[in-house]
This record gives structure tokens, C-alpha cells and sequence, in this order.
């Protein structure tokens, strides 16, 4: 091949790698730079203290956050309160996020970056659900080695979609939204563990036993015997609903017993097909878990729920039945004649 050939080779391979990239992003990547290194909302950091609303959406799904008292809360979970460090996240994302790359101008090629109909739209709201800022898309999030994101977005009112830096990993589910984490009594305190068929307590080296252990039965294995106090001490909720008496009847029921006099019950539900619990307190301490929980059920995880439906064969071994007597041999008889 000569120099002249190796050349026009050349040219002719970079015309077909700035036409596959036309066609995938729309543009001439070369071209319009301008906004590298912007902040995605420039003076962001000065509005957010009239924020008092977020509203999320992704196709048939929604959520809105509202600031109630200086306490965020899930809206569509009848007001219960969000975790706080994630609504945080979302927003010091918005707050920090910078433009790294413009991309396509073409709708037609936003799906291709995540940015199709069902891309979720955050929404940061002020006074009488104003907007404070124009809404954003959210598309395909990659997560580097270094923990810094980088996601492809449209900014309504902008021009093109662009690949950004900082943003958190959010969704539009209300129950990925809820403080999920249930704080209820010291687990260490908890001396009794109450089943509807057996009782467990906590012996002098702190290990749970079962009361009343018939002769020849023997403890099942200690993780077994250790799940409810750690379970009834606190839990993660799959989600919540705001329902005080449910329309069908418990599973089963259990309470744990604190060694300075607070008892917690858990009572479990089947619904729709899902693990639901109530929980009641009575005694030292009781009233704040009343005040938390009260009206209040929560969705289990399968292997939470499964905890709450054993009973005592559990946590016990039943004795083995004694072993049956050999067959005594019946004397061999020796034929005549031999």
C-alpha cells in the first residue's frame, strides 16, 4: 500500500466513525461544546432553602416528598417520615452535579440514553408546589470504581441531553422513600420471648433457652433461638401503609419481654398476598413506641416474616425414640444324620 492510499484509508476510516456517531447520538461530537464543566443548576445552592417539596415520577409511578416541620415526609404513604439521608443525597447531587458532555439533540435518540417516556422526572418544588428550578430527566446511571456517578439527562428548556457527574441513585417507588428502619427496645434487655405454643428466656450467660424442655428434647441450633429478640428489637420495613384494623384475621402473635418492664407485641397479617405487622407496647418506655407506631402497619421481608410464623419445633429437638431390641437368634438346628 502506498503513503497516498494509507492516507485517503485513513480519512475514509475517521468518515465512518463520525457517521456511526451520528447516528447514534445524533451530532457531530465536535461541535457545540460549550456548558463542559457548567453546573447543571448554576445557583442551586442558593434556592434550597425554599424547598419544600420533591416530586419524582417514572411512568405510572410517583412520589412526593413534603418538608412537614422541618421533617421530611412521604405523601403517598399518608405522611410517613422519609429517610432523610437520602432526600439529602438527591438534592446535594442536584447541588454539585456538573455537565461533563453534551449528547444528542434528537428525542428520537433519547430512549437510547434511558430518556424515553418512562425516564424518571425529578421536580424540586417551593411555596404552593412551585417549581424552584426546571424539571429534570433522569436516564442510564453508571457508578465508577471511585463512587462518582455519571448520568445521561435532559434539563427542561435545554437544547440536547447531556452526560453529568454526581447524581444520586433515586426512583419514583414511595416505599424506597420510607425511614424503613424500626427502632423499638434494646435487645440486650430482652429477657422473654413469647410464642403462642412456647416461651423462650434468656438463661444467666445470656443465651435464649427454651422454658420447660421436656426430658430427652434438646435445644435446636442458638441462631435459631437468637432471630426473634434480634427481630423484635427492630426491623427493616419493606413498606408502610396507614391502616389501624385490618379485615382479616392474625397469623401469629408474639411478644418480647424486656428485662426493666417494656413488653412489644407483634401481631402478622397475610394482605394481598404480602407479610404485614402491628405492633403494640405496654409498660416502661411504651409511650414513644406507641406514638411511632400506632395506626401504622409495616411490610415484613419473607425471611423476617417466616421468624414471626415459627413455633416450638423450631427451637427444639424432640427426643429419639429408644432404639428397638435386637431380635434375639433362635437356635440353629442341626440336621439328623449329619
Amino acid at each position: 500500500m502506498t503513503e497516498k492510499q494509507a492516507t485517503w484509508l485513513g480519512w475514509l476510516t475517521l468518515a465512518a466513525l463520525l457517521a456511526a456517531l451520528w447516528v447514534v447520538f445524533g451530532e457531530d461530537p465536535g461541535r457545540n461544546q460549550a456548558g463542559r464543566g457548567e453546573a447543571l443548576y448554576p445557583g442551586l445552592d442558593a434556592e434550597i432553602a425554599a424547598l419544600e417539596g420533591i416530586a419524582l415520577s417514572a411512568g405510572d409511578t410517583a412520589t412526593t416528598l413534603s418538608l412537614e416541620g422541618g421533617v421530611w415526609a412521604v405523601a403517598d404513604r399518608s405522611g410517613y417520615r422519609a429517610e432523610a439521608g437520602k432526600v439529602a443525597a438527591l438534592v446535594r447531587g442536584l447541588v454539585r452535579s456538573t455537565r461533563r458532555e453534551p449528547k444528542t439533540t434528537r428525542t428520537a435518540r433519547f430512549p437510547d440514553l434511558g430518556l424515553g417516556e418512562d425516564a424518571l422526572t425529578v421536580t424540586l418544588m417551593g411555596t404552593g408546589s412551585t417549581p424552584l428550578v426546571p424539571a429534570l430527566d433522569i436516564g442510564t446511571r453508571n457508578e465508577g470504581a471511585n463512587g462518582r456517578s455519571l448520568t445521561y439527562v435532559f434539563k427542561h428548556g435545554d437544547t440536547r441531553a447531556w452526560l453529568v457527574s454526581d447524581l444520586a441513585d433515586v426512583s419514583a417507588d414511595p416505599a424506597d422513600w420510607i425511614d424503613a428502619q424500626v427502632k423499638l427496645m434494646d435487645e440486650s434487655l430482652i429477657a422473654e420471648i413469647r410464642y403462642s405454643d412456647v416461651t423462650l428466656v434468656r438463661d444467666d450467660t445470656g443465651t435464649f433457652v427454651v422454658e420447660g424442655l421436656a426430658e430427652g428434647e434438646s435445644l435446636a441450633s442458638e441462631f435459631l433461638r437468637r432471630d426473634p429478640a434480634r427481630l423484635m428489637a427492630g426491623f427493616r420495613a419493606d413498606d408502610v401503609r396507614r391502616l389501624a384494623n385490618p379485615l382479616v384475621g392474625p397469623e401469629a402473635t408474639v411478644a418480647a419481654v424486656s428485662a426493666d418492664g417494656l413488653s412489644v407485641t407483634f401481631t402478622l397479617f397475610t394482605i394481598d398476598g404480602t407479610s404485614w405487622l402491628q405492633v403494640a407496647a405496654s409498660g416502661d418506655g411504651a409511650e414513644a413506641i406507641t406514638e411511632e407506631t400506632d395506626g401504622w402497619m409495616y411490610q415484613l421481608s419473607v425471611s423476617d416474616a417466616s421468624i414471626l410464623r415459627r413455633d416450638r419445633s423450631a427451637f427444639v429437638q424432640a427426643a429419639l425414640p429408644p432404639a428397638p431390641e435386637a431380635p434375639s437368634e433362635a437356635p440353629s438346628e442341626t440336621p439328623s444324620g449329619s
